[in-house]
């Protein structure tokens, strides 16, 4: 395997590198926004295993929100102050 720290480097490495680590990471890796959907940028395979929905149906405005139909009602305030606690 090539050095990250190597100017030779390139995307393409790189992006081999995170499509195996995405593919073998347990559980669920994602990147949402901060807002009450928890709006989906990217969304890994884990998805199917974790929850049950395709990536594709939880990213963007999907099928699925993320924040007003996985997280339970009684769970939203207490996710969105812990999350306000981990970034200040």
């Amino acid at each position: 395997m090539s050095d990250p720290n190597n100017p030779s480097f390139d995307e393409a490495q790189l992006m081999g590198i995170l499509r195996s680590l995405m593919h073998n990471l347990p559980g669920m890796a994602y990147r949402c926004r901060w807002d009450p959907d928890w709006t989906m940028s990217f969304v890994s395979e884990g998805a199917n295993a974790l929850c049950g929905y395709d990536p594709s149906e939880l990213i963007g405005k999907g099928a699925v929100s993320w924040g007003r139909e996985i997280i339970h009602a009684e769970d939203r305030q207490w996710n969105r102050n812990t999350g306000i606690d981990c970034f200040y």
